[in-house]
């Protein structure tokens, strides 16, 4: 009698230990990476070992984004943190993205410098006049670059790129800022509209004539009607050929 009582504990306190073990709740963990490179419009999707709970957040959403499933979407070059909350745990997921485009070295944005201070940095423009200086380009389709001026400050600066290279250029910009808008053009076309992640300078892109794009960087204080201003008066200096120009 002894003996069957001792086995009947044993068999009840091992099956206690074991169902308990079972029945208890894993620690919450990330199966997929905790750390990706993306490129501008991929995706990669996260995976728990629990989905009840669950809740995704970007930190920065210029350089990725998540939804609430759980699926990354890579944005504009950078890094950031995708939170992954369950419960009273954050779990971070590093996410860099890395450019596919290297189309064009952008311009250093010497915005608010005089003439003499551009001219004492890149020696022996193209083209010297009132409203701009101009240097011919000298790599991957860039034409001419073009620094213009108002009251003897730059103004903005201008990047000249074959269409041949329309798609490329798409990309690269598409890469590096954010679409904001289009403005329509006296000519039937848009400027396209991106701005910076501080919002501190817009990108204009836009159909300079039939043989080149222009890539307009200025500070981010323009309205779009002196946008518009703006690119008649690049229309008027970059280039000396009127017929090339399209005037």
């Amino acid at each position: 009698m002894k003996k069957y009582l001792f086995f009947t504990l044993l068999l009840i306190t091992t099956c206690f230990f074991s169902c308990s073990k079972d029945d208890a709740p894993g620690e919450f963990e990330i199966t997929s990476p905790k750390s990706l490179t993306l490129v501008f419009g991929a995706t990669s999707q996260i995976s728990t070992n629990s989905t009840d709970g669950v809740s995704y957040n970007s930190e920065n959403e210029y350089h990725a984004t998540v939804s609430a499933s759980g699926l990354i979407t890579g944005k504009c070059i950078g890094e950031t943190n995708i939170d992954v909350k369950h419960g009273n745990s954050t779990n971070k997921i590093k996410i860099t993205v890395i450019p596919k485009s290297a189309l064009y070295t952008e311009p250093d944005f010497l915005f608010n410098n005089t003439k003499d201070q551009i001219l004492s940095r890149f020696i022996n423009p193209e083209t010297l006049n009132d409203k701009s200086i101009i240097y011919n380009g000298a790599y991957n389709g860039v034409y001419k670059i073009a620094y213009m001026f108002e009251n003897n400050k730059c103004s903005s600066i201008i990047v000249l790129i074959s269409t041949l290279h329309m798609n490329d250029l798409s990309n690269f910009i598409d890469e590096r800022y954010e679409y904001y808008s289009s403005t329509p053009m006296d000519n039937g076309t848009d400027i396209m509209m991106f701005l910076n992640e501080d919002k501190t300078m817009a990108v204009g892109v836009y159909l300079f004539n039939t043989s080149y794009l222009a890539v307009m960087y200025t500070p981010n204080t323009y309205t779009k009607g002196i946008l518009r201003e703006q690119r008649k008066l690049n229309y008027l200096y970059i280039l000396n050929d009127k017929k090339e120009s399209g005037i």
